[in-house]
């Protein structure tokens, strides 16, 4: 191996791993509000739906901000984006420490947190899928996502039981820290232009069948995700199981998520998105039939469907972002990122309520997971469908400079 190699994978290497760190911070920071609300709640003297609300706020102004995000990307490059959405989420943290009354925190929310979120997650997605080896990257970056959740709220929550101030200074203090993480990882400049990517205009390319069925299988995996975050807890209480018992179902779901989300992407560098989409999708399939049986599965039982579930998903996130960035790669990577941030967001908001409503009907979240596994042999044709057409790409002779642009759009979805 040559010095200039070595210094390529080194380089690589480093920027995984401030993706890793980067990531961890954005999620932890974000979802240690959350727990923290009661006590924000009792000392602003205001009601706690409130304060959670400006939270449910914080995710639709983060779906509505992606796109705008995905453009500055495009325009100034992933090093500008990642340092300016974890400057303002640290900047958001000490507003937050000194608010003194509700309207605040939704301001900050909406002014602030909203474009930090936006900046860093459509960011952190185009850097690490420019990566070499593209899965891994994704993959190891997702686990910093489940690192960042499981670390970091606890952190807060300790330290909240002094004082929930200090609990943001403190996560405003490590969103500083991320500071130099997110300007190495935005090193990660250099685009590798997918056929899409690089000869259709952007209004083409969102408007293709291709991009629609990506999208229908975004929202599927929202369904997935979030009927089971949301959920599961209550489905297994109601279901007979004790609520540490089902509390400690849903830590095993996300301890092996990480795996997951490490495995799959390694898998999907090697074996592709096509096989290991279908694998992943497959062993999600079977943890949410495990969870779908409740307590009648068993203690032992569930702790299998946590495996399969988290192992599943893990790999699935990773299939989704890497079928992405395969097709889309190019001058307008970001924007088509930030659009797609939707699909998830209609997905989990969706299954979100629609499963309270069911519950409210019928009393049962069985339907909820009878529709969440509905959700995945749905992902299961979209994945076929893109993954098909993913490969006719790359296997397709280059068209000459002079053609039309969009025209390879056209003609790949003519095709039968």
């Amino acid at each position: 191996m040559t010095v200039e190699r070595v210094r390529v994978v080194l380089r690589d290497h480093l920027v995984v791993a401030a993706g890793f760190f980067v990531c961890g911070v954005l999620y932890g920071t974000i979802y240690a509000f959350p727990p923290l609300a009661p006590r924000i709640a009792d000392s602003l003297h205001v009601g706690r739906a409130g304060v959670v609300g400006s939270f449910a706020v914080l995710l639709l102004a983060t779906a509505a901000a992606s796109p705008s995000a995905g453009r500055l990307l495009d325009r100034f490059g992933p090093r500008v984006a990642l340092v300016a959405g974890t400057a303002l989420l640290a900047s958001a943290w000490i507003l937050v420490a000194q608010a003194t009354a509700e309207w605040q925190l939704y301001a900050v929310a909406v002014l602030l947190l909203a474009p930090a979120f936006a900046l860093l997650q459509v960011a952190s997605l185009v850097a690490l899928s420019r990566s070499e080896r593209r899965g891994r990257a994704l993959g190891v970056g997702g686990a910093g996502i489940g690192s960042g959740l499981t670390v970091v709220p606890l952190f807060a929550i300790w330290l909240g039981e002094h004082s929930w101030r200090a609990s943001f200074l403190a996560l405003a203090g490590l969103a500083a820290l991320a500071l130099p993480a997110a300007w190495v990882l935005g090193r990660q400049h250099a685009s590798r232009p997918s056929r899409l990517g690089r000869r259709a205009d952007l209004r083409t390319l969102i408007g293709s069948r291709l991009f629609a069925a990506l999208f229908a299988g975004g929202i599927a995996i929202g369904v997935i995700d979030e009927a089971v975050y949301q959920h599961l807890v209550p489905h297994l209480t109601d279901s007979g199981l004790g609520a540490t018992s089902a509390g400690t179902v849903l830590a095993a779901t996300s301890g092996v998520y990480m795996l997951g989300q490490i495995g799959g992407g390694v898998s999907t560098d090697r074996w592709g998105s096509r096989r290991v989409g279908l694998v992943t999708a497959a062993a999600a399939t079977g943890g949410l039939l495990l969870f779908t049986l409740g307590s009648s599965a068993s203690e032992a039982g569930l702790l299998l469907g946590a495996a399969l579930y988290g192992l599943g998903l893990g790999g699935t996130l990773v299939v989704r972002s890497a079928l992405l960035a395969e097709l889309y790669d190019g001058p307008a990577f970001g924007t088509v990122a930030g659009v797609y941030q939707w699909a998830y967001a209609l997905g989990g908001a969706g299954i979100g309520w629609f499963g309270a409503f069911l519950f409210g009907r019928s009393g049962s979240y069985v339907a909820t997971f009878v529709i969440a596994i509905a959700a995945a042999a749905f992902w299961v044709l979209c994945l076929l469908y893109v993954s098909s057409a993913a490969l006719r790409l790359r296997l397709r002779p280059e068209p000459p400079q002079s053609a039309a642009r969009g025209r390879l759009v056209g003609s790949l979805e003519s095709e039968p």
